[in-house]
């Protein structure tokens, strides 16, 4: 682990490794506040995000579907 839990690869609810300055573009396009957007990295993003769920089965059981 990094400085943050955001840094490696892509896990539940954490998006991973991103380019910095998607927190401000972020930020600018949504009108979100930095600890908004800090939030939405942290627990909104990753599998989550992606699949609307951040449990792995889950999301791999209605993939097969």
């Amino acid at each position: 682990m990094g400085l943050t839990p955001l840094e490696g690869l892509i896990m539940g609810t954490r998006c991973g490794d991103i380019d910095p300055t998607v927190v401000e573009y972020i930020a600018q396009c949504a009108n979100k506040s930095l600890e908004e957007v800090m939030k939405i990295l942290n627990h909104e993003s990753g599998l989550k995000g992606i699949c609307g769920d951040n449990e792995k089965h889950r999301s791999q059981k209605r993939k097969r579907r």
